[in-house]
């Protein structure tokens, strides 16, 4: 047990690997993702890594903001 109390998936696109899995794959995915307790946010956009020596929150376009201490990047694939 890390001490995580929550645990959250950022995405840019409108479902979960778009780029990988169809539109019923994705759902699924975010199923079991959801169904393990993480919280899935579709359609984020981050506009800043907020923090003054440590982070903080993410940022986000639509001018909300999800606070945080940990921050994992997983970007792009080719």
């Amino acid at each position: 047990d890390l001490g995580i109390a929550e645990t959250h998936v950022i995405e840019f696109a409108p479902r979960l690997m778009p780029r990988q899995v169809d539109s019923a794959g994705s759902k699924l995915l975010q199923n079991k993702l959801q169904d393990l307790g993480l919280q899935i946010h579709l359609n984020k956009s981050t506009s800043e890594i907020v923090g003054d020596g440590k982070i903080e929150a993410l940022a986000f376009n639509d001018d909300t903001q999800l606070e945080l201490d940990m921050l994992v990047i997983s970007a792009g694939i080719r």
